[in-house]
């Protein structure tokens, strides 16, 4: 009902019972006051002009009654009204709360008058049928009904208006025509104080589409399947595998029992369903023997438990057939059994194989060793001899045997490799390395053969490739310069590319991708299942036009498996092929291997790159992007000029141009002349980037208006450095430029003498690396596998250097170390240099002990090694005595006071821990360097000794790379028991101890 209307109704009883209430005060009162009234009157009737006394008398006693009637009355009106308000505003909260009632249903809910329009309908009722609330506000009840159901819908209302309570299935019809299934409610009510028809409405769609999902399961399920009626299990259903395979018709199953049916073969195993059904009401997986209608015998896993369907109970039964599996079963003990007594004798056969396998190991161990002792001879003494007078002839001659006999040796290595790996006997290195610096270097081993094909050889290193890594980096460069020596010998013209990129990572491991893609001829679909196979080559006739055994790309494979990675290979021929290998690696923090950070931000300088290569443009392009660098691409000349022109003009100039030494349309050294030639263009710096440098090719460079060159393939930490330089960066403190010598620019008298190296160094891979690293030193280098060759090389030929790997098979870098000693005389004393992967406390005191006179940790920078090599063989030259020592001579070029980069690199950019650094080396260097100076003037050379050793490594931990190199001098010359020449260097070195002082206090 409406409030409203409630209001009124509470009124008009309020006015009856006004009435009611004025007539009984009015006959209260009158007794009294009529006995009053009757004495008075007959009083003031008695008395002059009475009749008139009595009668004003009389008004004035009825109007105050009627007025104390009427303020009794406003009283309990007011009282009523706020009765009636107080009453409309709970009614109206209620019906608040009833709708919202209504809307949150899950029901659909609709209110009509009693003829029939619609009044109210909630959320569900919307959503379900789609209609908006405007539309539902104006339509009859029976529209929500399709068509056909209108009929029966309106006799269910009929009904209801009888006040009959109704329910019905009818369905309702949505926006679009769909039929809605659902089950109806109706009765009568009240809405808005007048009559109305509620309806209810339980949406059955989800139910019955439960309902056929179970059917479908029910009657598809390859499973026997059965219900039977609670409790009495007579069969009410039966699925189409339960028939075929027990062999009845369906009339036979129905309204029976699995007694009836005789379906059990085993009576005990009845009772005992039986007993689990009454006790848990249900069963699982219970092996069960089924007799079928012809009798037959089946095994079946039998599950039964009571469950609810169509209203009713039932039980479910559930088989599958398992008949065929017990056979198999059966078979398959059989089987194991044949199959243990034939382990039996493969364990045998296996351990024969392995004595086999590791005698053939051993076997090939062995000759590889004795087939290189004597091969290294014949690559020594040929060295020997082409250091001799020789006519062209035997020069070509000596040379093709010295070439020959290099062949052969990688060749057994490679062997001694495939042994190593076939017996499991192969170890990786566990060493912290530099990726980008592992396999840039790797490409420039190769750089000299694609130059020699004219072939284009790019490397790409993605920036999101972790390059802080731990494993061995030796093996990494072992694949590429397999794959990519490969791409190079199968790749006439063209491009050869090898692109690293991350494939995933973690906070512990970092998975790469290295591919190397070729234009070369490429591999027949045929022959690309074979090619990772041991000794299978693509053309395998004797008549081939490559060679090779077939062994690179095995062990390539091989290696990569051991570092968690595969390998794999597309191609198509005529197009050429893709090599590619992964590897999983350890993370390691940035800093140890970091690249020295610029001095100056490269983010937004201006680089023009000038290459008709479109691989090498990519390559120079990522390297830019990843600086911040704002670059542009051409790939001709005459678009060049135009372009640095332009920019200039308006405001931005180009501040560095690198250009390729051959583009297409013009010779990159003209292209330089002609920039130079335009005055608006002359603050721009120019590179040239080239293949091969040659002598003499840096004065044409630089005759031609460029600051300088960069060699290619390009290595990122040179163009850094060069961009670095154009930035303006040429203080002290800046990155100094690698400490590399370019090829063609070194004409040190060291490179002219022809300094013999010995390099002992099992891994193929990294005595490939340190071999083309002194070569291009200038240095003759022979190369042996173990400390024995070590010792037979040194019997045959006088080396002016040994450089040592450590760990090698045979015998050691230690005790080759400790018998070269014992060998030779006081006379003599070859400098013996440890490469070691180990970089820990006490390695170089281990070393030191062993008769070694320095050491490297590995992975080698080519820079350090030279430098090593250099620095050593020049003491060995002048004599470790410094008797003729020059405090001017002391230094061929002079050192940094403080290399920032370097000291930040090893303090992980931590401001705090190189301050806490800075702060230590100055509070304990003066306590050192007094102590220093106290022994020498007391003479005590090997206390002067110890103290320099330790003052040599607080310089190097700080980067005061001159004051570590006059600590070294000093410990050299205290070794050499030269007093005199260590006070020489005292003075030296105090004043670059005050130089570092000053550089320091900035940090």
């Amino acid at each position: 009902m409406h409030p409203e209307g409630k209001k009124t109704s509470l009124l008009s009883k309020f006015e009856r019972r006004h009435s009611r209430i004025k007539v009984f005060l009015f006959a209260a009162a009158s007794v009294p006051v009529l006995l009053a009234i009757g004495a008075g009157l007959g009083h003031m009737y008695r008395q002059p002009l009475g009749i008139y006394r009595i009668a004003i008398v009389l008004s004035l006693l009825l109007a105050g009654a009627f007025a104390f009637i009427s303020v009794i009355t406003k009283r309990r009106r007011d009282e009523l009204e706020r009765l009636v308000a107080e009453r409309t505003l709970e009614l109206k909260t209620s019906e608040a709360n009833f709708r919202v009632f209504f809307e949150t249903m899950s029901d659909m809910v609709v209110v009509s008058d009693r003829a029939g329009m619609l009044l109210f309908t909630n959320a569900a009722t919307v959503r379900t049928l789609g209609h908006t609330r405007q539309t539902l506000a104006v339509m009859p009840l029976l529209d929500l009904y399709p068509l056909q159901y209108r009929l029966a819908a309106e006799n269910i209302f009929r009904a209801a208006l009888n006040e009959d309570h109704s329910t019905s299935s009818i369905p309702l019809a949505t926006k679009d025509g769909t039929q809605v299934p659902v089950e109806t409610r109706v009765w009568l009510g009240t809405w808005d104080s007048a009559p109305c028809i509620f309806c209810a409405y339980k949406n059955l769609k989800t139910e019955q589409e439960a309902q056929q999902r179970f059917e479908s399961l029910f009657r598809n399920n390859p499973a026997l399947m059965g219900l039977s009626t609670f409790p009495d299990r007579r069969f009410s259903d039966i699925n189409e595998a339960f028939i075929k395979t027990l062999g009845y018709s369906r009339e036979e199953v129905i309204g029976k029992t699995v007694e009836e049916l005789a379906l059990f073969a085993d009576a005990m195993q009845y009772d005992d369903v039986m007993k689990q059904l009454r006790t848990s009401g249900r069963i699982q997986d219970y092996e069960l023997k089924v007799r079928r209608k012809d009798g037959a015998i089946l095994l079946g896993l039998f599950s039964s438990e009571a469950v609810g369907a169509h209203g009713k109970r039932y039980f479910m039964t559930v088989m599958i057939d398992i008949s065929e599996r017990k056979r198999i079963e059966e078979k398959l003990r059989q089987t194991n059994h044949d199959l243990e007594e034939a382990s039996l004798r493969a364990k045998d056969l296996v351990k024969q194989a392995e004595t086999a396998n590791a005698a053939k190991s051993e076997f090939l161990a062995t000759m590889s060793h004795e087939i290189r002792t004597p091969m290294n001879g014949v690559i020594g003494m040929t060295g020997l001899l082409l250091d001799t007078d020789l006519s062209a002839e035997q020069r070509q001659y000596a040379e093709l045997v010295r070439t020959s006999g290099e062949a052969l040796l990688y060749l057994i290595n490679d062997i001694l490799d495939f042994s190593k790996i076939e017996s499991r006997k192969l170890e990786l290195e566990d060493i912290d390395f530099h990726l980008r610096a592992t396999i840039e270097d790797s490409v420039d081993l190769l750089a000299a053969k694609a130059h020699e094909k004219g072939l284009v050889l790019a490397n790409i290193i993605d920036p999101d490739v972790p390059l802080h890594l731990r494993g061995d980096p030796g093996r990494i460069r072992q694949i590429v310069i397999n794959f990519a020596d490969n791409a190079i010998k199968f790749t006439e013209t063209g491009n050869v590319t090898i692109h690293t990129t991350l494939l995933m990572e973690d906070e512990n491991q970092a998975t790469v991708h290295v591919s190397i893609r070729d234009t070369g001829i490429g591999i027949p679909f045929d022959k690309q299942s074979q090619l990772f196979s041991p000794f299978t080559q693509m053309d395998s006739s004797t008549t081939r036009k490559y060679g090779g055994t077939g062994l690179g790309l095995s062990i390539s494979k091989r290696l990569a498996e051991l570092m968690g990675g595969t390998v794999g290979l597309s191609s198509e021929p005529g197009k050429g092929s893709t090599f590619w290998f992964t590897a999983v690696f350890e993370k390691r923090p940035a800093g140890v291997f970091s690249s020295p950070l610029p001095c100056i931000n490269l983010s937004g300088l201006r680089v023009l790159v000038v290459d008709g290569n479109e691989a090498n443009r990519l390559v120079v392009g990522s390297l830019l992007a990843s600086w911040g660098c704002l670059y542009e691409l051409v790939g001709d000349g005459a678009t060049a000029v135009p372009i640095l022109i332009h920019a200039a003009q308006s405001g931005h100039p180009y501040s560095v141009a690198l250009i390729e030494t051959r583009i297409h349309d013009i010779d990159g050294l003209e292209l330089g002349r002609r920039i130079r030639s335009h005055a608006e263009l002359q603050a721009t710096r120019l590179f040239m980037m080239t293949q091969l440098v040659r002598q003499g090719d840096a004065t044409r460079i630089t005759n031609a208006g460029f600051s300088g060159y960069i060699n290619k393939p390009i290595r990122q930490s040179q163009l850094r450095d060069r961009l670095v330089v154009a930035a303006g960066c040429n203080d002290e403190t800046a990155p100094r430029p690698s400490a590399r010598p370019e090829p063609g620019s070194l004409t040190s008298e060291k490179q002219k003498s022809k300094a013999r190296v010995l390099l002992a160094e099992d891994n193929v891979t990294n005595q490939l690396v340190a071999l083309k690293i002194l070569e291009k030193y200038g240095y003759r280098v022979d190369a042996v596998a173990d400390g024995k060759e070590v010792l037979d090389a040194l019997s045959r030929l006088p080396y002016d250097i040994v450089l040592m790997d450590c760990q090698m098979p045979e015998m050691d870098g230690f005790e080759a170390t400790r018998a070269i000693r014992k060998k030779e005389g006081a006379a003599r004393h070859i400098p013996v240099i440890a490469m070691t992967a180990s970089a820990l406390q006490g390695d170089r005191e281990k070393c030191l002990e062993a008769g070694m006179d320095d050491y490297l940790s590995k992975p080698v920078e080519p820079a350090k090694l030279a430098a090593m090599v250099e620095r050593w063989l020049d003491q060995a030259e002048n004599g470790l005595a410094l008797q003729e020592l020059d405090a001017s001579e002391m230094e061929e070029t002079p050192l940094p006071v403080f290399d920032r980069a370097g000291f930040f690199a090893r303090a992980m950019n931590d401001a705090e821990l190189a301050a806490l650094l800075v702060q230590t080396f100055l509070s304990d260097a003066p306590v050192q360097i007094a102590a220093l100076t106290a022994a020498l003037a007391a003479g005590e050379t090997r206390q002067a000794e110890k103290i320099a050793h330790r003052l040599r490594g607080a310089a190097a931990n700080m980067g005061a790379e001159a004051l570590r190199e006059l600590a070294r001098m000093i410990e050299e010359a205290g070794k050499a028991d030269n007093l005199e020449g260590m006070k020489m260097l005292l003075p030296r070195f105090m004043l670059r101890y005050d130089a570092l002082k000053g550089a320091l206090e900035p940090v």
